[in-house]
């Protein structure tokens, strides 16, 4: 099926944002909701009801942000490009946004999953030096298909239903990912248990030995098709790695940071931007490579199993410690030094192999929903490129 196409301008009005000065009191902790980039990467679902910061109406007035309708698409178009949703409440943006006030043949959720199907375009269209945007001008002429409004309804519709199911699916592994930590709290006491009758140390003393911690490639450069995997922050988000989906870099550019490939047997943690986030290699990563700003930690199985270590570090305390010893550079970081340094118990082996063991059922079932949720998400890739050509 064949429908016309509109360029974003035609249909919709684009509207961008902008901040008050920070230093005029009178400006902020208003009535108005304003909204960042962050408040949409960290959006459970495609609506946005409200903001942790807000701005005056004087603050509002003192800036080119506009106070947008409820039923806007608000699309950030810096840092980074292509977060998208709906606001069900007045709101105004700063200037990260390029948001959309749909005309009367536009419907704003069909809008919003075009922009969501398409964001790998969008992303490619933003221009700059220091961080990429994506101009107004850039944006108005962006042309989008145009069928007939109770289509655009009804195509909106189906994919909000299987957006729903996807999320449940998300929801249960959120569920399964806590599991860990409750088994490790049920056997080893709370987040403020009083642990004196296990040994204490440091981080660094329980690395294998003729190995280090360490971070990985500075500047991988461009993706490589047939080039050695890459694990970044990103990929240590998920309930395990999704192998398949790991950017590439060059033979040559991996091969002068020998010293962070990954036999598949580490500990990772995140150290720069998702601070404290943990994973674990496996044998079927060996001879992958990792990002700077993930960490590599080999460990020592006679001195502690790697499972057991794993979880400690994702507890409330050490969560706490690795925030608290960032470093301020371009952004906060978790130095390697303060990773060394960071404190863990060990109880017995024989304690510690038993939680492996509890774990290792719990992670048999997060890897068969996980293998389900990546289907699911090809799936969804596929109806969204097919309801946008006319196909279902």
């Amino acid at each position: 099926m064949s429908w016309p196409t509109a360029q974003l301008k035609e249909v919709a009005r684009v509207v961008g944002g902008a901040t008050p000065k920070s230093a005029i009191e009178a400006y902020w902790d208003g009535e108005v909701h304003w909204a960042t980039a962050k408040d949409l990467t960290n959006l459970q679902g495609k609506t946005i009801d409200g903001t942790p910061r807000r701005i005056t109406k004087d603050g509002l007035k003192s800036c080119a942000a506009e106070l947008l309708p409820p039923n806007s698409v608000l699309f950030s178009s810096r840092a980074p490009i292509g977060h998208v949703a709906i606001n069900t409440v007045p709101m105004a943006t700063n200037q990260g946004f390029k948001s959309m006030v749909p005309g009367p043949k536009l419907d704003p959720n069909f809008l919003y999953w075009w922009l969501d199907a398409h964001r790998a375009h969008l992303q490619s269209l933003g221009n700059g030096a220091t961080f990429k945007e994506v101009s107004k001008s850039v944006v108005e002429r962006v042309e989008i298909p145009l069928p007939p409004l109770d289509e655009q309804k009804r195509i909106a519709a189906i994919l909000d239903q299987a957006d729903a199911l996807r999320r449940l699916r998300h929801r249960a592994i959120d569920r399964l990912n806590t599991l860990g930590q409750a088994i490790f709290h049920e056997m080893f006491g709370g987040p403020n248990a009083n642990r004196t009758d296990f040994r204490s140390l440091e981080l660094c003393e329980v690395v294998r030995k003729g190995d280090k911690i360490n971070y990985g490639v500075v500047q991988p450069g461009d993706a490589v098709e047939d080039g050695v995997p890459l694990v970044r922050v990103g990929d240590l988000l998920k309930p395990l790695v999704n192998q398949s989906e790991l950017k590439k870099i060059s033979q040559s550019i991996e091969e002068k940071y020998s010293r962070s490939r990954l036999n598949g047997d580490e500990i990772l943690v995140a150290c720069v931007g998702s601070i404290g986030a943990v994973a674990l290699a496996d044998a079927q990563m060996s001879g992958f490579n990792i990002a700077r700003a993930v960490a590599r930690l080999p460990v020592d199985e006679a001195k502690v199993n790697r499972f057991f270590l794993a979880e400690q570090l994702k507890t409330q305390k050490i969560q706490r410690y690795f925030k608290s010893e960032t470093r301020a550079v371009a952004q906060p970081t978790l130095n390697i030094k303060q990773l060394k340094e960071t404190e863990i118990f060990l109880p017995p082996m024989k304690q510690q192999l038993e939680f492996a063991e509890r774990l290792g059922k719990l992670r048999q079932h997060l890897s068969s929903h996980a293998l389900a949720m990546t289907k699911m998400e090809v799936l969804f890739s596929s109806l969204q490129s097919q309801a946008f050509r006319g196909k279902l």
